[in-house]
Formats: structure tokens, sequence, C-alpha cells
């Protein structure tokens, strides 16, 4: 079923839509409508599909770096030695 319609919604619009389009035309109709949602569907999941290649491969990314950081022997990244540094206690007054 449709999401957020309930069966008397489907019912309301099937008859208005058996009423505007007539019975010999709207099994036609409804096969059109039901191929534009396949396709709808599709180019989500296409979409879905390519943003989550997006992510993964900025993920990728990030990793590259902190591997590439720990063969040159640095444990932190810059950003994290200057928090490192902001967060140093004070020296204790004399």
């Amino acid at each position: 079923m449709l999401p957020g319609l309930g069966f008397s919604e489907v019912l309301v619009l099937g008859v208005i839509a058996l009423l505007v389009v007539g019975p010999k035309d709207l099994p036609l109709m409804l096969r059109k409508l039901g191929r534009q949602m396949a396709r709808l569907r599709g180019l989500a999941a296409e979409f879905r599909t390519g943003f989550d290649e997006l992510a993964r491969q900025a993920e990728l990314d990030e990793l590259k770096k902190e591997v590439e950081a720990l063969r040159r022997g640095q444990i932190f990244s810059d950003a994290e030695m200057e928090q490192m540094r902001v967060l140093e206690p004070l020296p204790a007054p004399a």
C-alpha cells in the first residue's frame, strides 16, 4: 500500500481515477503509473548507491592518510597536536 494512506483513502482515489480516466483506460494508466514508480525507485536506489560509494571513498581516503602518518612515525595529526598543546596544563607559579 501507499505509505501514509489508509484503505479508505486508497479506495476514494481509485473511485476518482475510475471516474476521471474511465474503466477502459484505467488499466493502461495504472500500468504506466507502475512503470514510473519502478523507474523512480531505481533512480533512488542508484542515488543511494552513489552516495554510499562517495562516503566509502571518503572513509578510505581518511584511512590512507592515517596509514601514511603512521608510516612516517607521526602518530597524531597536526590538528590533534594543536589540541594537545592547547590542553597542556600551565606551569605552576613559583
